[in-house]
């Protein structure tokens, strides 16, 4: 319909939400407009819709003759039949800061892999409900207390890990048991496997010892450290340098917000996989039990630079 509008609303107030805007309407092609739930149109479609007490969340509104309105779940089945799946989901990894991909999960590259599906869960979470998760919208000195407050529940299941802010995934990883930090890592290459067009032989060969090392309990056969240099070697020859830091030495998608809690070293200087090299306490940084290298099975105790 010619007269037809659609618009998604979000919160003008908050940082995070004016660039999610953006990237929604890029992902839309302009398709959905975007505007700020204070502006005096959306206030005034809001109001005669949804009523005074409406709740301040994103809302998708529809306007022509007259104006429909929806928030938080009930947006998705409207937002589907206007854009269709594939644009929707490229509005929920937009959400979540995710490349856009016009095909299918099953046809996804390599590198495109690691980039989706973890993020989506946040980014619905924050069309939904118009927030991010409480743990995402502290300070890096809000971690330990983050961390106190959820021991006993603290994230093992990949999905739920892997939606966490880097500098918490970290910290969540130094607390939980051998056996919770193999399953993620087994579950990251598994999915790589599934995901992937075509595994080479020395890819195959890579996951194959990754998996092996896994399994150990993170170790080489009898502290062998010619092991581990022999698997670099094989990871080097295998993947892109890019491509193999973001499999072997990233648990779960990359994201902007920094690769260690603030003052932690974010490198390793037994296993530097740094595109420089890794500094050794750099801004005297406070070293860590695990976080880097391989499997994040090193500590770490430098900057790269």
């Amino acid at each position: 319909m010619p007269d037809e509008r659609w618009i998604l609303a979000f919160d003008a107030s908050c940082g995070n939400c004016r660039a999610i805007a953006a990237a929604v309407q890029e992902a839309t092609a302009g398709r959905l407009d975007v505007l700020p739930l204070q502006n005096d149109d959306v206030t005034r479609w809001r109001h005669e819709t949804l009523g005074a007490d409406a709740p301040w969340r994103p809302t998708l509104l529809r306007v022509r003759e007259s104006v429909a309105a929806w928030t938080g779940p009930a947006l998705v089945a409207p937002l589907v039949r206007t854009l269709g799946i594939r644009t929707t989901l490229a509005v929920l990894r937009s959400l979540g800061q995710l490349q856009q991909s016009s095909r299918p999960a099953a046809g996804l590259n390599r590198k495109q892999f690691l980039r989706l599906g973890a993020g989506a869960g946040m980014a619905a979470g924050i069309v939904l409900t118009g927030r991010a998760p409480a743990f995402a919208t502290g300070k890096a000195s809000d971690i330990p207390a983050w961390i106190a407050a959820n021991k006993d529940k603290l994230p093992r299941r990949y999905d739920e890990f892997t939606r966490l802010p880097m500098a918490y995934r970290k910290a969540v990883y130094g607390e939980l048991p051998v056996a919770a930090r193999q399953e993620l890592w087994l579950e990251q290459t598994r999915r790589y496997r599934a995901g992937a067009r075509v595994v080479t032989r020395d890819q195959a060969a890579a996951l194959d010892e990754f998996e092996a090392f896994v399994r150990r309990g993170f170790e080489y056969p009898a502290e062998d450290f010619a092991g581990r240099d022999q698997f670099g070697e094989l990871v080097n020859s295998a993947y892109e340098k890019r491509e193999g830091n973001q499999l072997f030495r990233t648990l779960g998608p990359s994201d902007n917000a920094g690769m260690a809690p603030a003052g932690d070293c974010s490198c390793s200087t037994w296993d530097d996989w740094c595109d420089g090299t890794c500094w050794f306490r750099a801004n005297n940084c406070t070293r860590t039990r695990f976080g880097c290298g391989d499997a994040w099975s090193y500590h770490c105790d430098g900057h790269c630079g």
